[in-house]
């Protein structure tokens, strides 16, 4: 059985002042984190009582929609990253695997990326009054959703803002057909979740390269 190993290590040493390649990967190490709070916690764990309150199904939406802007900075962070002369002399020590691995998922992450913008722009790091117009005004006039209001008041939740965040996102289709739209998108967003495993390969090669590991 693998034992976990958590041990110190300094900062400094591991991320040099005036260091643009130290600093990249200190940027993909915060950014890893936060990606992996959303998708294998937020997204994946099937309760969470004190998230819950709404659903399960709003707080899955809600980091899904945090992911949609840390996954947009990460495709930005290696985009940074890739030209970089102490980058490139990286890579090139790596294996083939390795190289193949991190092209790879950099061609996904720039596939991606017009999709990643859009949602981004529309309700990942913004809820911004004109994508809620347009969504409205494309609504079907049959959509439905609920609220729940207990009878002392002291609990209220609006579950219809799933409903509106699913308009918002792919607008102006009966929900029969919004779904399955909208399913499809998020299949090709989750998808790019291995970047976690590049962000790993990375900062292994840095710290192996810098005889910090």
């Amino acid at each position: 059985m693998c034992r976990q190993i958590i041990r110190p290590i300094k900062l400094r040493n591991w991320f040099p002042a005036h260091d643009p390649l130290a600093a990249s990967v200190a940027r993909l190490s915060i950014l890893r984190e936060d990606l992996s709070l959303e998708l294998f916690c937020g997204i994946k764990e099937d309760s969470i009582k004190e998230l819950d309150g709404n659903s399960s199904g709003w707080r899955r939406l809600y980091f899904f929609r945090r992911s949609i802007l840390t996954l947009d900075e990460i495709r930005r962070a290696i985009e940074t990253l890739s030209p970089r002369t102490e980058f490139k002399d990286l890579l090139s020590k790596q294996g083939q695997a390795g190289k193949d691995e991190f092209y790879k998922l950099k061609r996904q992450m720039e596939e991606a990326s017009s999709l990643l913008k859009d949602w981004r722009d529309k309700l990942g790091a913004h809820v911004l009054n004109k994508h809620v117009e347009v969504a409205l005004q494309a609504m079907q006039p049959d959509r439905e959703g609920f609220v729940e209001v207990e009878p002392t008041l002291k609990v209220v939740h609006y579950r219809f803002a799933g409903e509106l965040v699913l308009d918002v996102l792919v607008p102006g289709l009966p929900e029969q057909n919004a779904r399955p739209k909208f399913e499809t998108e998020i299949h090709k967003i989750l998808m790019l979740a291995p970047v976690i495993r590049l962000i790993d390969n990375i900062v292994g090669w840095y710290g192996k390269d810098r005889q910090l590991l």
